[in-house]
């Protein structure tokens, strides 16, 4: 015998989605889905991180006007807005973001909403150079085309 316990729904994002953001320009990421306005937050963390562990890993960004966690900001029910803010500094290199429908320790970030490629300089190569002397700085980068990388 069955019984209609009325409808069900489902909250949260709908796919898995890749997301960029650069170093020293703003970090905002659009997610889809169905939300309970103002009770949406993402986190970004280490890629070797699983969503929801209880011990997530800080990633090596900060500065300026980054925040991570955030609460994200939305106008409807189908979708959202994570504003991380402009970093300064840090680590360019891939992570994971996850997400919370209501969060107040790592553990409440179950959901794994994908990637972020963070594209900036990962290091220099003779990075001294003296006033009134030729000098060539060698940078590596992740996730920038030559031409992104010689601004």
């Amino acid at each position: 015998k069955s019984v209609d316990a009325g409808a069900f729904e489902l909250y949260g994002p709908m796919i898995e989605e890749s997301f960029d953001c650069t170093l020293t320009l703003d970090c905002s990421i659009d997610v889809r889905g169905k939300f309970y306005v103002g009770m949406d937050y993402a986190v970004i963390v280490s890629v070797e991180d699983t969503c929801g562990a209880s011990d997530l890993t800080s990633i090596s960004v900060g500065g300026g006007t980054w925040s991570n966690p955030v609460a994200g900001t939305s106008s409807s029910t189908s979708a959202y807005t994570a504003s991380f803010g402009t970093p300064t500094w840090g680590t360019a290199s891939d992570y994971t973001v996850c997400w919370a429908g209501g969060a107040s320790v790592d553990a409440d970030y179950a959901v794994r909403l994908g990637s972020l490629g963070m594209a900036g300089p990962t290091g220099c190569s003779n990075c001294e150079c003296y006033k009134g002397k030729d000098c060539t700085v060698l940078l590596t980068v992740h996730g920038l085309s030559e031409e992104q990388a010689a601004r």
